[in-house]
């Protein structure tokens, strides 16, 4: 167990830590609701060409294991 020094100061920063992340969320909201918090035209396409490369890698990856794992190992 803390001593009654460090309880009163653990507990101090989580209520900080409790009070800020409410004050962001309540942020947050105020601005879904008032429609500013869409995203931009360019993170939007970023995100798109990250999940397709992304998508192409694990396609790729999948290839490469059928075609070249040892014939006890693969998929097909």
């Amino acid at each position: 167990m803390l001593p009654q020094n460090d309880y009163l100061v653990q507990r101090d920063v989580i209520d900080y830590h409790v009070d800020a992340l409410m004050e962001d969320a309540r942020q947050r909201r105020l601005l879904h609701d008032t429609g500013l918090d869409r995203h931009t035209w360019l993170t939007c396409q970023v995100c798109r060409s990250l999940w397709q490369l992304g998508h192409l890698l694990v396609t790729t990856g999948l290839r490469l294991e059928r075609r070249y794992a040892p014939a006890r190992l693969s998929h097909a």
